[in-house]
Formats: structure tokens, C-alpha cells, sequence
């Protein structure tokens, strides 16, 4: 990534009406109800969606459905930002990631139900280029609405930004951020490839996910291998 550029990119008056927009977006959802949180992965998405709305309610809490295995820049990170003040939940709650996977399969908690009982509205760091589902999500609903199955507002205020946009706010502002992606980034793993998330999930799969965490960070692959052979499939 060169940073320099990045900064630049967030000078231009196109990001700087993406950053207005985000803004207007969450005054409105804040309007349409009370208690809100932030879902979020330590991902650079849910680290920018976080920022965006601090700026409008600096307590906000946050809520990290852990994934049962994440990576240790992860952890780190996460631990920097309750220092640094933020109220974060972490759940080993129970959620299938791929065919083979399913995170805390053992738990009887569901993310939707705690959640659900504590707050009306969650903020949500999906961008629409990522998967044709969330398009098509976000073209069906917008940006924000209530969502009858999670029985939630939802509020999606990155959904139509870039890669740059992302990375460009995140310099831009100096935001603290998860150090995983400077690894990726030593790895050769290209700005679009990098991601923070859950291990095996299905949509990236095919895009070489395994083999990135093989190489990156063997012991934790061998730990989720020998419990999930089928990994190895991905290799």
C-alpha cells in the first residue's frame, strides 16, 4: 500500500462526499433509535465504520463475535482498543462460516439473540463489492432499515466505498488498526486480497484464504487443521 497516496485519494472531493454521506447516514440511524452497537471483527472495514460513528456517539459499544480461532494481531489489536476506552463484548457465539466450519459449534449462544436483547440497532461494516449477495442486500433494503429477521435496525455506512476509500480514511485520520495486514502486506498479499475475518469462510475460500494463513501463520493453521482437516483441501 503507498500510503502517501492514500492520503491524497482521501483529499478528493469524491471520498470527502463518501465520508458526508456515511455521517448523514448514521445522524439518521441514531435518530430512528436508541441503542445502537458497532458489530465489530478488528477487520479494516469494521475499523473505519467504528471511527465513523464515534465521531457522532464516542461511547458507542462494540461487539466481537470472535470466530473461535482468530489471529494473534487480532487479539492485540482488540486489547489496544479497550485501553484505549472502547466498550467491546466479545462472544464465543455459535456461527457457520463454511461447510466445514461452524464457529463455538458446541455454544448454545447466537450473536442475534444477545445482541437483540441489549440494543435496538447495530452498525455494520459491509461493503457491497465484497460478495453479489451484499449487493444485492443493499440494493434490496439501502443503507439502512429494520430488519425483521434480526429483529434490528441495520445501518451499513461503508457499504459503497472502495478499498481506497477504506484505507484512505484510515491514514488519512491515523486510526489505530489491526497490524495483520502490514503482515499480508510483507506476504505479497495484494490491498484486495487482505482480509481479517473468520477462518474458512466459504465466499473466500476459493481465493486462497487457507493457503494466506498456511504461510502466515503456520502454527495457528495447523491447530484449526487438525480440528478441521478439510482445510487442507484448500491448500
Amino acid at each position: 500500500m503507498n500510503k502517501e497516496a492514500l492520503i491524497a485519494y482521501a483529499g478528493t472531493l469524491a471520498h470527502r462526499k463518501k465520508v458526508d454521506a456515511a455521517l448523514s447516514l448514521i445522524e439518521r440511524a441514531l435518530d430512528s433509535a436508541e441503542n445502537w452497537y458497532v458489530a465489530f471483527s478488528g477487520g479494516k472495514d469494521s475499523t473505519v465504520t467504528l471511527d465513523l460513528v464515534r465521531r457522532l456517539r464516542p461511547g458507542i459499544p462494540a461487539v466481537w463475535s470472535d470466530g473461535e480461532f482468530w489471529l494473534p494481531e487480532t487479539g492485540e489489536y482488540m486489547t489496544r482498543m479497550k485501553e484505549m476506552g472502547l466498550e467491546l463484548h466479545q462472544l464465543a457465539a455459535r456461527s457457520r462460516h463454511s461447510s466445514f466450519f461452524t464457529a463455538h459449534a458446541e455454544s448454545d449462544l447466537l450473536r442475534v439473540d444477545y445482541c437483540n436483547e441489549r440494543w435496538q440497532g447495530a452498525f455494520v461494516g459491509v461493503r457491497a463489492n465484497e460478495s453479489s449477495d451484499r449487493r444485492k442486500m443493499l440494493r434490496a433494503h439501502g443503507q439502512l432499515f429494520y430488519g425483521k429477521n434480526r429483529r434490528q435496525y441495520q445501518a451499513y455506512p461503508v457499504a459503497w466505498w472502495t478499498v481506497y476509500d477504506i484505507w484512505g480514511y484510515i491514514h488519512a485520520r491515523g486510526i489505530d488498526y489491526n497490524r495483520a495486514y502490514e503482515k499480508m502486506e510483507a506476504m505479497g498479499v495484494g490491498i484486495e486480497q487482505s482480509r481479517i475475518g473468520p477462518m474458512a469462510v466459504e465466499r473466500v475460500l476459493q481465493y486462497g484464504q487457507m493457503v494466506i494463513f498456511k504461510k502466515g501463520w503456520p502454527e495457528l493453521y495447523e491447530k484449526f487443521a487438525k480440528r478441521y482437516p478439510e482445510a487442507d483441501r484448500w491448500i
